[in-house]
């Protein structure tokens, strides 16, 4: 008798389990059916179907009180009362599913998308950290340095092109006489680089991928990067002065993409110049340091050739963050990524 039973509680389980698949597979097929009709009308025509479901779905709700007081006066016969009611849940049924069910699959689908985008951001960081490892010892560093800056030069525009304003800027940073007492009276505006739209559109794309990755490596609010790269400004056919060049910035404003860049100057140098003199990341925190941010944190690249700068709106966003290997690994990154849009060769 028990051995019977056992078998019966068998077939049982069994049953279920087909079922459970059968149910299953049904599903998948369904949602699979819905994430392709999202991907073929674009997220955006898909948030107005799945509004429209839930205003249908509240309908629906409503109908359902009313559609049983009409179905009690027994206006039709059982069988299409059977049928009426039948439709209406199945309808109901298959509203609430694709409200219910859905928007968690497409929630954990941009999950999985961010994952892999974060590991590959990741792994290219990895990759061209352990490549420069190799290649960039301090023997190159020295020979390379005024070979590159005489290159990244190259892309700026001539001194008699500027506004009167930057000129005057400029003049005034040559003047040993003249003591700074804020360093925003030593930026410029170097808006017209001589740099085509694919080398810019990589310059920005790689500035991109590194505001995306502070997100995860420093934990939280919402970042700018800013990349500076040193080039010499010829004056008079003199020898010229020193600017830190702003070559791309992420997100930028489209009517002046790259912001303003520093002029080397006595006095209170800027955090950028402060950080490559000193050749030390240099972390500054404060309310209201700039217009949209209260923290910097710039770190110089390798060969002193440009800072990296990025910029927080939480004061406290690189506070016991900014470890050695991170910030190494975004300045070297920074690099390769800047000397590959540009062309540039290191060697």
């Amino acid at each position: 008798m028990t051995d019977q039973v056992k078998e019966i509680l068998s077939k049982v389980s069994q049953s279920d389990d087909v079922a459970h698949e059968f149910d299953s597979s049904i599903l998948q097929r369904y949602q699979d059916l819905l994430l392709e009709f999202r991907r073929r009308t674009g997220g955006q025509r898909f948030g107005q179907f799945q509004a429209g479901l839930k205003v249908i779905e509240a309908v629906l709700v409503a109908m359902g009180a009313l559609l049983g007081y009409i179905l009690a006066l027994q206006i039709f016969d059982f069988t299409t009362n059977l049928l009426i009611w039948s439709f209406y849940l199945v309808l109901l049924f298959m509203v609430v599913l694709t409200i219910r069910l859905i928007p968690d699959e497409i929630r954990l689908l941009n999950e999985k998308a961010t994952r892999i985008r974060l590991v590959n951001l990741c792994e290219r960081l990895a990759g061209q950290l352990a490549l420069f490892g190799l290649i960039y010892d301090k023997e190159s560093r020295n020979s390379d340095e005024h070979k590159i800056i005489n290159q990244l030069s190259e892309y700026i525009p001539e001194y008699e092109t500027l506004s009167e304003e930057d000129k005057r800027t400029i003049q005034n940073c040559l003047d040993s006489d003249i003591i700074f007492d804020d360093s925003r009276e030593t930026n410029i505006s170097l808006e017209n680089l001589d740099i085509d739209n694919r080398t810019a559109e990589r310059l920005n794309r790689a500035t991109k991928e590194i505001v995306d990755l502070c997100t995860y490596i420093f934990a939280g609010g919402s970042f700018t990067a800013k990349l500076y790269l040193r080039t010499k400004m010829e004056i008079d056919n003199k020898e010229g002065i020193e600017v830190l060049t702003s070559f791309t910035k992420y997100p930028a404003p489209s009517d002046r993409p790259r912001g303003s860049s520093w002029v080397k100057a006595r006095g209170n140098p800027s955090i950028v110049w402060e950080a490559l003199e000193n050749s030390h990341p240099n972390h500054v925190q404060e309310e209201g340091i700039g217009d949209y941010y209260n923290s910097v944190l710039a770190i110089p690249l390798p060969g002193r050739i440009g800072v990296l700068a990025i910029t927080s709106d939480r004061i406290d966003a690189f506070v016991e963050k900014d470890d050695e290997l991170s910030v190494r690994a975004l300045a070297v990154a920074s690099r390769a990524n800047a000397l590959q849009a540009l062309e540039i060769s290191d060697s």
